[in-house]
């Protein structure tokens, strides 16, 4: 367990509401997922560049033997996808210092697909991706009137038992921590 998250989800000072008028992804991603052990995230987009912003969380997080499952909407960046189903290449050496929770945030920040495929290949992620279907339950095809899955909420728990939860209009990407106007 690693040391944030010996300190625990239950001992952050948190507002009940953020926008972009706050540090957000100072004042709330980061320590919180520097203190979880598991993270829900349900998304309309996802992109890998959202590990990059919060390395210094999510370095924590790893340590800590962290587990993240994503539940996201169809609409994928490839190199996203690939790292997402392991088949991004990962070197030795990140593998290793992964693996003995000694790589840094600049790690995580700069090799960002090899560790999101890490995680993958070491069953410490989950990703499901949802479609719209019809009542047979056949995937719709078409743009205009398909429904697109883009519901935004995160579960974050710590080694205590203890959760956060969060709801509003961020997305998973760097965009949306550090430039959208944003609300949850």
């Amino acid at each position: 367990m690693s040391a944030a998250a010996g300190r625990g989800l239950a001992e952050l000072d948190l507002k009940l509401g953020y926008d972009s008028a706050d540090e957000a992804l100072r004042d709330f991603y980061v320590p919180s997922l520097a203190r979880a052990v598991t993270y829900d995230r349900s998304v309309g987009y996802f992109r890998a560049s959202a590990l990059s912003v919060a390395a210094r969380g999510l370095s924590r997080f790893i340590a800590g033997g962290g587990r993240m499952r994503l539940l996201v909407g169809a609409e994928l960046a490839e190199e996203d996808a690939e790292a997402m189903r392991g088949a991004t290449e990962v070197s030795t050496e990140l593998a290793s210092r992964l693996a003995r929770s000694l790589a840094t945030a600049d790690d995580l920040e700069r090799r960002r697909l090899e560790v999101l495929a890490w995680l993958a290949r070491e069953g410490r992620l989950e990703v499901r991706v949802a479609i719209a279907v019809d009542r047979d339950g056949e995937p719709l095809v078409g743009e205009g009137q398909v429904p697109y899955f883009h519901e935004k909420v995160g579960v974050l728990r710590d080694a205590f038992g203890n959760g956060v939860a969060f709801q509003g209009s961020v997305n998973e990407s760097a965009t949306a921590w550090t430039r959208n106007f944003e609300s949850f």
